[in-house]
């Protein structure tokens, strides 16, 4: 029968008289898979202009990517990064991707429809509301 260690170390071996080895320390080392990484929870019925905070979860830092939906630009840096909701006649759904050593990770981001509007030079564009406080 034979028998195969990975990751098994053997110092200060020497011959016993009897020709068997005596070995006076012995280490093992192991090696655990990379737990996949998370890229946290979906999210529906985010207003337009909410900031969102994306937080990935990972053995080491990882990068992420917008994969789906109208374009925003990520701020921050690292695991955590944040974006402003953007405002759309139809709503969207936004999916960002978190990758870590080759593993990865979505989540999906569902924005609700601008429901306020102003006119421009006679075109409607989404507005945003902003209430004063008392």
């Amino acid at each position: 029968m034979a028998l195969r260690l990975s990751g098994l170390r053997a110092t200060n071996v020497s011959a016993a008289p009897t020709g068997a080895l005596r070995i006076s320390r012995l280490s093992v080392s192991t090696t655990s898979p990379a737990s996949p990484p998370s890229a946290g929870l979906r999210l529906v019925d985010l207003e337009p202009y909410s900031v969102v905070s994306l937080v990935g979860v990972g053995d080491v830092v990882g990068a992420w990517s917008q994969v789906a939906g109208v374009a925003v630009t990520l701020t921050g840096s690292g695991a955590t990064r944040g974006y402003s909701a953007p405002a759309t006649v139809a709503g969207t759904t936004l999916r960002f991707t978190y990758t870590v050593a080759g593993q990865s990770a979505t989540v999906e981001h569902v924005v609700l429809p601008v429901t306020e509007w102003s006119v421009l030079g006679g075109v409607p564009v989404p507005t945003r509301i902003i209430m004063a406080a008392a």
